[in-house]
């Protein structure tokens, strides 16, 4: 129980320092930090406000996000609840967050 409190901390504070970084980065809050997250993760449907301490991307909420494969070249973004939920439900899935080419390589 106490590490789940303690991730959720370090989470919250990685999700505030994040927000604050890119409104203090121009007036409007925009910086050329979120597109280049954005680069970093071009099928993203969603603005990119940060990422946690291993790489997945955040969106406004402070919500993670991850990018499945569900089938052959079927991909969706959805939060790490909702992977939680599919583990539970012992539905299968690949997390292609960081190899969203990964399709491209199938037959």
């Amino acid at each position: 129980m106490f590490s789940n409190i303690r991730r959720g901390s370090v989470f919250l504070a990685v999700v505030l320092l994040s927000m604050l970084a890119l409104a203090s980065a121009s007036p409007t809050g925009a910086s050329s930090h979120s597109s280049s997250l954005q680069d970093r993760f071009p099928s993203a449907n969603f603005p990119i406000m940060g990422v946690t301490p291993e790489g997945f991307p955040i969106r406004a909420g402070g919500t993670e996000m991850h990018l499945i494969r569900t089938a052959p070249r079927v991909q969706r973004w959805i939060t790490e609840e909702e992977v939680w939920e599919l583990k539970r439900q012992r539905i299968g899935f690949i997390d292609v967050t960081f190899y969203p080419e990964y399709s491209e390589y199938e037959q």
